[in-house]
């Protein structure tokens, strides 16, 4: 006969408080940890412990409130903003020239000198979906110490650097980028369209187009402020 010793009422107590084995629970992982108790990354959402939102003892975690971001969060993160260029207009068609000057940045002069020297930030472009009084594009050099905001408004356009010490580099390569812009919409404030073999072609109205100048030179005025554009080599 075996022996057989009963379970001491202490002994009944202490395996009766053993929670059952949960075999897919991850108590080891990294993330496993909530958020809200961690700090978040880099320490985002560490105040919450201190205010006693953290979660622990059951206490009951307080919702996080998505913040807006801002229009202008770009430009702070790379600080200091120089107003390179501003051009007036009788009329400016703000969503439709945003979409072309996109399709022509993000041609072959995103390219030059090198390829993918320019890219589009896709957050900036995002961003401004809804707004059709004031929209704009976020163009960035790869060696990411300027950026060129172009802005435009139904009656101005307006072209920032933004950076702290943009580099010779970047300064050079900006200059060359801005030509270019410049170039695109003196073609669309005046161009038109070829003859063709059943006649001469109609003219533009100026009132249907993407963009009206308040004064015909003032592109070729705001291009003055940019260093000379460099002679093509022969």
């Amino acid at each position: 006969v075996e022996a057989f010793s009963p379970i001491s009422r202490l002994e009944q107590v202490l395996l009766s408080s053993i929670p059952p084995y949960d075999k897919d629970a991850r108590t080891t992982s990294l993330w496993a940890t909530p958020r809200g108790d961690s700090g978040g990354l880099f320490g985002r959402n560490s105040a919450s412990k201190v205010r006693g939102g953290g979660g622990g003892f059951g206490s009951k975690k307080q919702p996080t409130t998505p913040q807006k971001k801002s229009s202008n969060d770009s430009a702070e993160a790379f600080g200091a903003s120089t107003t390179l260029l501003e051009i007036d207009a009788v009329q400016l068609k703000v969503g439709p020239l945003r979409f072309l000057l996109q399709l022509f940045l993000s041609g072959d002069v995103m390219n030059r000198p090198t390829p993918k020297s320019w890219f589009i930030a896709q957050r900036g472009v995002d961003e401004v979906k809804g707004n059709t009084d004031k929209q704009s594009i976020e163009v960035y050099y790869q060696d990411g110490s300027g950026m060129v905001s172009i802005e435009l408004e139904p009656t101005k356009i307006t072209v920032n650097r933004v950076g702290v010490q943009p580099s010779l580099v970047y300064q050079l390569q900006e200059s060359v980028l801005l030509h270019s812009v410049l170039d695109e919409l003196t073609k669309v404030a005046f161009e038109q369209p070829e003859d063709s073999g059943d006649g001469p072609a109609t003219p533009i109205d100026p009132s249907q187009r993407l963009l009206q100048l308040q004064n015909n030179n003032a592109i070729e005025e705001q291009r003055k402020k940019l260093p000379a554009r460099a002679e093509p080599s022969a």
